[in-house]
């Protein structure tokens, strides 16, 4: 629990992070935000219930959030590893 909760304030930090709107990767950190909310909703329903769904459908956000950061020059490597590392910790047959 308090991975996830660390998990959850390290991507707010990082999706309230300015980007430079001059290039192409500025769009992809634009979607931050909303590739941030999206674990925010996916975590708390997976809190309320430990499905395999919701495990799945918090992966997916994971995954996403990760396909949107590695586009933006924001986004720190560490940041990625350790979003990385908790998507692949994260096992959903055992929800």
């Amino acid at each position: 629990m308090k991975k996830l909760l660390s998990l959850v304030l390290l991507l707010g930090l990082v999706a309230f992070t300015g980007c430079d709107d001059d290039d192409e990767k500025a769009d992809s950190c634009g979607q931050l935000v909303a590739a941030t909310e999206a674990i925010s909703d996916a975590l708390d329903a997976y809190l309320v219930d430990f499905s395999v769904e919701s495990c799945e459908a918090y992966a997916e956000a994971l995954q996403d959030w990760i396909d949107v950061a590695s586009n933006c020059d924001q986004v720190d490597q560490t940041e990625l590893e350790d979003i990385q590392a908790s998507l692949d910790e994260l096992d959903c047959s055992a929800s």
